[in-house]
């Protein structure tokens, strides 16, 4: 859903709703990291359950199936797999093949350093 322009439209429109309530003249990038918080956006476009999923990952380096991704991050596998894995990817915050990793950028938006080589042996 975050992939579609409408998404983008109503969080704009959410922003322009915080700058008439708090009689703002300029939306300025305070006001917008204010009003994308109370969205439920965080830096990089990530909410709560990309924050959970991406955790869960950070925990479990050698990657997680879906499904179990799903239920260790505590969202349903058709919320994950419809809503929360498409933007991931798409944002390059994860990697799919059988199972899904964390990527670099995944491990530094949760401030996780990437595992040693050789550890995962």
């Amino acid at each position: 859903a975050r992939l579609n322009p409408a998404y983008g439209l109503n969080a704009l429109r959410f922003v322009q709703s915080v700058q008439i309530s708090k009689q703002a003249a300029l939306i300025d990038a305070q006001l917008a990291v204010e009003a994308l918080t109370l969205y439920g956006l965080g830096p990089g476009g990530l909410k709560n359950e990309d924050l959970l999923v991406l955790k869960a990952l950070a925990s479990h380096p050698r990657g997680m199936g879906a499904n179990n991704l799903a239920r260790t991050a505590g969202i349903s596998p058709k919320t994950y797999q419809q809503m929360v894995e498409p933007f991931l990817k798409s944002a390059g915050y994860v990697t799919t093949d059988s199972k899904t990793h964390l990527t670099d950028k995944g491990r530094s938006a949760i401030g996780v350093v990437a595992p040693q080589l050789g550890a995962l042996a």
